[in-house]
C-alpha cells in the first residue's frame, strides 16, 4: 500500500514537472487551441503572455483583437485591430469579413460612428450573405448616430429585406420585429424634416382677413386719405 503512495506521488510529481516545462511553441498551440473551442478568455490570457515575450505573427492579433471583443474589452479590440489590420488582409475574405466586423462594432460601442462605418463597409464585401442582415443593421445604426437619417432608412430597410430571407436563423430572427419599429420611427422623422415649408401669412389688416391673393389696388383704394401736413 505503502508503495502504490509513492509511486503515486511520483506520477504526479512528474505529470507537475512535464506541465512546468511546456514550451511556448506549445502554449501558442493551446491558445489557438482555446481559440477555435470559443474559450476567449483562455485564449486571451496566454496570446498576452506571449505577446509580453514575442513579435507574434498578425494573424495571432487578430485572434486576440476578437478575444478581447468576446470579453467586452472594446477599447483594446478595436487599438489592436486598427493596429494590424492592414496586415491581415493576406487572410481569406471570410476571416477578414470578422477582422472588418469586430473591430467595427468595437468602435460602435466605444461611440466611435465614422470609424465604425468604414469597418462595417468592408465586412459587407467580404462577409457571408447570411452575415448580412446585421452588418447593414450596424451600419445603418451608425449613421443613424450620426443624424444621418436618410441613410439609416435606407440601410434599415435593407437589413430588414436581409433579416426576412433568412429568419430561419434563430439569432436573426428576433431582430425582425425591432427592424419594423426602427423603420417606421426613420420614416416618420423624414417625414417630419421633408415636410414642404409654409410661408409667413400676409395679413390684410384693414379687413381683418387672410386674402388669397394681395391685391394692392384694394387696400390703397380703400377710401382711406393721408393728410400731409403742409
Amino acid at each position: 500500500m505503502k508503495k502504490r503512495l509513492i509511486l503515486l506521488l511520483l506520477c504526479i510529481w512528474g505529470l507537475a514537472q512535464a506541465s512546468d516545462q511546456e514550451t511556448d511553441t506549445q502554449r501558442l498551440e493551446r491558445a489557438v487551441s482555446y481559440f477555435q473551442g470559443g474559450k476567449y478568455h483562455e485564449a486571451m490570457v496566454l496570446f498576452e503572455q506571449l505577446d509580453a515575450k514575442y513579435s507574434l505573427n498578425p494573424r495571432f492579433y487578430g485572434f486576440l483583437g476578437v478575444c478581447y471583443y468576446h470579453e467586452r474589452l472594446y477599447e483594446e479590440a478595436a487599438a489592436v485591430l486598427d493596429k494590424y489590420m492592414d496586415k491581415l488582409e493576406v487572410f481569406a475574405p471570410s476571416e477578414r469579413a470578422v477582422y472588418y466586423f469586430t473591430g467595427g462594432d468595437s468602435h460602435f460601442k466605444e461611440g466611435d460612428y465614422e470609424t465604425a462605418v468604414g469597418y462595417f463597409e468592408k465586412a459587407l464585401s467580404l462577409c457571408y450573405e447570411n452575415e448580412k442582415p446585421e452588418i447593414y443593421y450596424k451600419l445603418a445604426y451608425s449613421h443613424l448616430r450620426m443624424d444621418d437619417t436618410e441613410t439609416a432608412n435606407v440601410l434599415f430597410k435593407e437589413a430588414e429585406d436581409y433579416y426576412a430571407l433568412y429568419h430561419t436563423i434563430p439569432k436573426l430572427s428576433a431582430r425582425i420585429s425591432e427592424m419594423q419599429g426602427i423603420v417606421d420611427d426613420c420614416e416618420r422623422e423624414l417625414a417630419i424634416v421633408n415636410l414642404p415649408k409654409e410661408e409667413p401669412l400676409l395679413r390684410d389688416t384693414l379687413h381683418f382677413e387672410v386674402p388669397k391673393a394681395i391685391n394692392l389696388d384694394d387696400i390703397f383704394g380703400s377710401g382711406i386719405e393721408i393728410d400731409e401736413d403742409e
